[in-house]
């Protein structure tokens, strides 16, 4: 055998033995050294790799002009085109920020996750004041990544009173407020404030803060 036919019959076998893990494609032909080798042995393992580069190919499109590749498409349109759902076992998937995302809609008791935004909700109760001016201190079920927005409504036992808000203090952890009663000004009567805040929220386990 001759030097160049060493040569094809080593990348036949190492190349076939390699897309054999692939797809359990038939084992290629061995050859002894000084055995003759027949063209139909030969031919008989460049068809397994064939056959098996072209099944990839009926699958995978390689647009080579603009760095793109097609799974299931024949025209990908960006880096990685997908024609069909895109399954992720464990880890998620992480966003050009940096974001790491395992769900993507997280929803607790008492807050929610939607992409790099988190809506969390709760309620507190004056039962203590003295007088017509209610004082309330909320901590967020978890710390935002930034300020929150914060839509709060009070309500006097459901009895309909009015109350002006005012003198709060907002972080990304906390949020405290005065209510003042400016109807009846009864100071014996439980207040609540329920609460619903918006903010940005980084994060990488569901149920840790945000970052």
């Amino acid at each position: 055998m001759n030097v160049i036919a060493k040569l094809l019959c080593f990348v036949i076998l190492a190349s076939t033995a390699t897309l054999a893990n692939a797809d359990s494609i038939p084992g290629p032909t061995t050859f002894s050294s000084g055995t003759p080798i027949r063209s139909s042995e030969i031919n008989d393992n460049f068809l397994n790799i064939y056959n098996q580069v072209n099944k990839i190919g009926s699958v995978v499109t390689v647009d080579q002009t603009n760095g793109r590749v097609g799974v299931g498409t024949t025209t990908p349109e960006q880096t990685l085109s997908v024609n069909g759902t895109i399954e992720s076992k464990s880890g998620g998937f992480q966003f050009p920020d940096g974001q790491i995302q395992s769900a993507a809609v997280v929803t607790r008791s008492n807050y929610m996750r939607v992409g790099n935004l988190q809506i969390a909700w709760g309620k507190d109760v004056d039962n203590t004041s003295t007088n017509h001016v209610r004082l309330f201190s909320i901590t967020f079920p978890q710390p935002f990544s930034g300020i929150p927005t914060v839509t709060t409504r009070v309500d006097s036992d459901g009895t309909g009173n009015s109350f002006a808000v005012y003198d709060f203090t907002l972080s990304k952890t906390t949020y405290t407020a005065r209510a003042d009663e400016i109807q009846t000004r009864s100071s014996s009567v439980p207040t609540t404030l329920e609460y619903i805040a918006i903010g940005p929220c980084t994060y990488q386990n569901p149920d840790g803060p945000c970052l």
